[in-house]
């Protein structure tokens, strides 16, 4: 059987297709990725990888109740990638106020489970691309 990457009609792309009220079947839309990123820390169940240059992460998506499930790829140095899967993950940028010098975004991953967490940790390193699919 083959893989279908998109369906398109009338110019549109088409992102989920119904056969009556059964979903049978949804697309991943990338969304963007980071390279070169720190070493993240961990607070409040994220992931968070601080002080991020910004890339081109599509906005659209910023609403967690229009996410259903996120693939993370990490492109790793030596050109393999693993995937991991993800419950969310935004941008944030911080405005630190005029007592503070620090201003910048920062990378937060909300993970479904432990497991999904810790193959992540386990994986990334500072030189890796993460590319975020959505859906």
């Amino acid at each position: 059987m083959a893989t279908r990457e998109g369906i398109y009609v009338g110019g549109h792309e088409i992102v989920e297709r119904y056969v009556g009220n059964r979903l049978v079947w949804e697309k991943w839309v990338y969304v963007g990725y980071f390279q070169n990123l720190r070493t993240p820390f961990e607070s409040q169940g994220y992931l968070i990888f601080d002080s991020i240059d910004l890339s081109d992460f599509n906005n659209k998506y910023r609403d967690e109740s229009k996410v259903k499930d996120v693939k993370v790829r990490i492109k790793h140095q030596n050109n393999t990638i693993t995937t991991v899967y993800a419950k969310y993950a935004r941008l944030y940028d911080r405005d630190t106020r005029p007592d503070n010098y620090s201003r910048g975004s920062a990378l937060y991953i909300s993970f479904k489970d432990d497991n999904q967490r810790q193959v992540f940790k386990s994986n990334v390193t500072r030189n890796d691309s993460l590319y975020f699919y959505f859906k």
